[in-house]
């Protein structure tokens, strides 16, 4: 099961890239350094994990956002 997460920085900055369980977890880490401005895609696989729902967080400079997502096996 593998999910392509996208997102666009404005300017370049350091980026967090993270998946949590709903318990607070990390459960991957995606992206731990400083990207390029423009638009990055990341694969997540979630073939090691069971269906459940997890969150992924971003922090990029500045600026920081959470999106919840459900694995459905």
């Amino acid at each position: 099961m593998k999910t392509t997460i996208t997102y666009r920085l404005p300017q370049a900055a350091n980026v967090n890239l993270s998946v949590y369980n709903v318990r607070g977890s990390v459960i991957a880490i995606l992206a731990n350094e400083r990207k390029s401005e423009g638009v990055h895609k990341i694969i997540w696989d979630g073939s090691n994990v069971k269906s459940d729902v997890y969150f992924i967080r971003l922090a990029a400079g500045s600026f920081g956002a959470i999106k919840k997502i459900i694995l459905i096996k």
